[in-house]
């Protein structure tokens, strides 16, 4: 066990509005023939930890060797927890603490280059990263076109040099991680999701393919302290990987969420085989 669960704050998403925001949640207003959003008194919850006690906190975990994983979704949230990793850091120069911020929805632009020089590993769900009630019904109003504009910041914080890894949210979410990497690099939901729910989100670019792959493999791995054992296939790690029904770099991506896994190895043993598949060990 390395890791401490830290919430900071809860989910931006509407009726809630409990994620920590910089500046007020918007809300409906105006006379009934003329509506329209402007800011409402609320910010969201304090973040739980005052900006002191997250700092004491992690540093004295750190001492007894455990390490921040934070909850993140708000601005403020991810904001006071990059203060607390960089805390870490100054107390801790040189040693590897792989501090890591869970979900990170909403940051705020001057925050996105803070993440690499403090190595904060930025955890993303990816499958979040779409057009859904979630971001679009209870979400794009409430925040505003300033804050959705980079809802999901998946691409910027990978183009600031952002180590980022993949975080599935399982049991809160189903564990499908082939439909949450087709997410990760298209933005857009299931064809049957509705025709209110087309398109990408935001204005994100996205992730590459390889960059979703490294996130569900070498940088999970690193975060867990288990990139010498794991993550790659390379002489001296442990012989885990699987065999896919297709090649994820020749198919189009939309498809990426139909794969099927045809044969698991783990330590080198075969210890899944689907029925139309043979490979021996």
């Amino acid at each position: 066990m390395r890791n401490v669960k830290l919430f900071l704050d809860g989910v931006i998403t509407a009726p809630a509005s409990t994620g920590a925001l910089l500046t007020p949640y918007l809300s409906l207003q105006g006379a009934p023939g003329n509506p329209h959003w402007a800011p409402s008194a609320s910010r969201g919850p304090d973040v739980y930890f005052p900006a002191p006690v997250l700092r004491t906190l992690v540093i004295e975990a750190a001492k007894a060797g455990f390490e921040p994983h934070m909850h993140v979704d708000g601005d403020r949230a991810v904001h006071e927890g990059l203060d607390a990793i960089e805390a870490l850091r100054k107390q801790f120069p040189g040693h590897e603490i792989r501090a890591a911020l869970a979900h990170n929805e909403i940051v705020d632009p001057k925050d996105f280059p803070r993440y690499a020089p403090l190595d904060a590993i930025p955890v993303l769900s990816m499958q979040w990263e779409k057009p859904a009630p979630d971001t679009i019904d209870n979400g794009r109003d409430y925040l505003g076109p300033a804050r959705f504009k980079y809802m999901e910041p998946a691409g910027v914080l990978a183009a600031a040099g952002a180590r980022i890894a993949y975080g599935s949210d399982w049991p809160v979410d189903p564990l499908n991680e082939w439909f949450a990497l087709k997410v990760g690099i298209t933005r857009a939901n299931a064809p049957d999701a509705g025709p209110q729910y087309a398109g990408r989100l935001s204005e994100d670019s996205g992730l590459t393919r390889s960059q979703v792959l490294r996130a569900i493999t070498m940088n999970s791995s690193y975060e867990l302290h288990q990139d010498t054992k794991t993550g790659s296939l390379e002489v001296g790690k442990l012989a885990d990987f699987i065999i896919l029904d297709r090649n994820l770099f020749e198919i189009p991506a939309e498809q990426i969420a139909d794969v099927k896994v045809l044969t698991t190895v783990v330590g080198g043993r075969v210890v899944y085989q689907a029925a139309a598949s043979v490979v021996s060990d």
